[in-house]
């Protein structure tokens, strides 16, 4: 099978086709900063912040992109940086501000890459939304103030623990993952594998203490 040859960031790729640049990028050890993405699952650009600026100046999501040959990419131009400056500022506007008495710490992806990008305090007005903290199941706790709509634990439940005890409900401000007729999730399909909460980037689903 042929291979692709493309430039990122000034150096030659060579890979199979029908790999994203993504998968291009980091084979190479090249860094593109995601939320949405994670090896097991299929890729669907939520976040945005994989963007990459093609020599043409077209941003592309590299996770849904597939590699092509002679495309000459950048992951850190200062267009690509700025969009995701943006994007993490959009989402640190709806996020509440509690990240020193949060479970997931310095392990939450979504606060390194502000931290990465140089976010600290956002000037954008706080977002107000309904989401509410969810602790009255035994085994998983729900903050889906934090959540950012990666989709991951939707998708890990469909593809990985094949369950579809949650999807997408409402839409723009209000959508959130939920079960059907938004049951609570211990009158659900749900398993409590655990798989979700290990796969969720910021601290919206966390094991319970005991």
């Amino acid at each position: 099978m042929a291979s692709i040859t493309l430039t990122i960031n000034d150096k030659t790729i060579n890979c199979p086709p029908g790999t994203s640049i993504l998968q291009a990028a980091q084979k190479a050890k090249i860094r593109i900063p995601t939320l949405c993405d994670h090896p097991a699952l299929e890729s669907i650009g939520a976040c945005r912040l994989c963007l990459v600026e093609e020599k043409s100046g077209r941003l592309m999501a590299a996770c849904v992109t597939p590699a092509a040959e002679g495309q000459v990419l950048r992951t850190n131009s200062e267009r690509v940086l700025e969009h995701r400056r943006n994007i993490v500022r959009l989402l640190m506007a709806e996020h509440p501000e509690s990240c020193l008495v949060c479970n997931k710490g310095n392990r939450c992806t979504l606060r390194g890459i502000a931290s990465e990008l140089g976010i600290g305090e956002t000037d954008l007005y706080p977002m107000p939304h309904p989401r509410i903290l969810e602790e009255a199941n035994p085994f998983i706790v729900r903050d889906l103030s934090k959540c950012v709509l990666c989709g991951k634990c939707i998708r890990a439940d469909h593809e990985l623990v094949v369950v579809g005890a949650i999807d997408y409900n409402t839409r723009g401000f209000l959508s959130r993952p939920e079960t059907v007729h938004r049951k609570p999730l211990e009158e659900s399909t749900c398993t409590f594998c655990g798989t979700c909460v290990s796969l969720c980037p910021t601290g919206a689903l966390s094991v319970k203490a005991r």
